[in-house]
């Protein structure tokens, strides 16, 4: 718990990367686990699966969650001041290279919702779950009706649902959020 407290002290320094706070964000619940360690990173124009990728290929980290706008990590008895540091240099490098390019990048995670508050369903259902279905590029799926329930995890909501009408912004929702599981989907 001690090298949490000191990841979470190191990690609260470095620019671009927000440390979620229980107390402040949940400050009715008690019991969280002080092992477990959620950083936001939207503020470097990255999704939580952009950099699961990034620490797993540059510095050996594998988070235990990764969700659009940020990562959880684990601590356990089997963690040490190594691997703090390492965690630590990391987040630097990340916070180096992205932080300077973020106003650059087209993908900003502030405002990624995929639902429409005018969403329209040209079939029910359960026409469009037994209707004849045809594989189509991401590219070229805007304005088809949608044959399958399309479910990213996490958070395990889904973005469309048989007989909805396919919108522009669910497509950039599910291009964002590329690398998390998708059912109902072919990656």
């Amino acid at each position: 718990m001690e090298l949490a407290a000191e990841a979470k002290s190191l990690i609260n320094k470095i620019p671009g990367i927000s440390v979620l706070d229980p107390r402040i964000s949940f400050p009715y619940f008690h019991t969280m686990d002080p092992l477990r360690i959620t950083l936001g990173v939207w503020k470097l124009g990255l999704s939580g699966f952009e950099t699961n990728n990034i620490f797993y290929k540059s510095h050996g980290i594998v988070p235990e969650l990764n969700a659009t706008r940020s990562i959880t990590l684990a601590f356990s008895l089997g963690t040490t001041r190594d691997h703090v540091q390492r965690l630590v240099e990391g987040l630097k490098d990340l916070s180096d290279s992205c932080l300077p390019l973020q106003p650059k990048r087209e993908k900003i995670f502030t405002q990624i919702s995929p639902f429409e508050s005018n969403f329209h369903m040209r079939l029910t259902p359960r026409e469009a779950f037994f209707a004849s279905k045809m594989k189509l590029k991401i590219e070229d799926i805007a304005g088809k009706i949608c044959g399958k329930v399309i479910c990213p995890f996490p958070p395990g909501i889904p973005v469309l649902v048989p007989g909805e009408i396919i919108t522009d912004r669910a497509i950039d929702y599910l291009i964002k959020v590329k690398g998390s599981i998708i059912s109902g989907v072919e990656q």
